[in-house]
């Protein structure tokens, strides 16, 4: 049996105005609705997809705008 999983919506992207959402283990999700800050709760996921948690702003539209999130 493999790990459970939540799909999180996120807020609408400031650049695109689309909805987005993510997917977080049930135990990451479960360290958010804790009160964990979404790098110590899942560190596990790149900088970019727990930078649209937090603002919304898809990864695609970071990159078209500012560059590549991770460089």
């Amino acid at each position: 049996m493999g790990e459970e999983h939540t799909r999180v919506e996120t807020p609408c992207c400031t650049f695109c105005g689309h909805a987005g959402s993510i997917t977080l283990t049930d135990e990451e999700f479960a360290d958010l609705e804790a009160g964990a800050a979404i790098q110590d709760a899942a560190g596990r996921l790149p900088r970019a997809v727990r930078e649209q948690f937090i603002s919304g702003i898809h990864t695609e539209c970071w990159d078209s705008l500012f560059g590549d999130l991770e460089d």
